[in-house]
């Protein structure tokens, strides 16, 4: 965690929050909220995230702590090459999760 610490990469409230973890942790956490440009508060609930299942994926963090959600759109209110598009790739969609 060291290399994040300097030149102000991380904050100190984050470094502080990072203490409580073993040297590897500390360095998987600190590199996942950099390189997904957490802000503190997110930073803080992605460290929660991880103490309630460690063994989440780290995508899995990021979208939750981001507030990363699923949207729908009406296939109608879509432009006609998107329709296509959509219709073209929604059989590959299904596929992948009946296989």
């Amino acid at each position: 965690m060291k290399q994040y610490t300097t030149g102000g990469v991380l904050g100190e409230f984050i470094i502080t929050a990072l203490l409580k973890y073993n040297h590897s942790t500390q360095d998987k956490l600190a590199k996942v909220a950099i390189e997904h440009q957490l802000t503190e508060r997110q930073s803080i609930k992605l460290f929660r995230a991880y103490d309630e299942n460690p063994q989440m994926n780290w995508d899995e963090y990021v979208k939750e702590v981001k507030g990363a959600k699923q949207v729908e759109i009406p296939r109608e209110v879509l432009p006609e090459p998107l329709k296509a598009e959509v219709e073209q790739l929604e059989p590959l969609f299904f596929e992948s999760r009946i296989g």
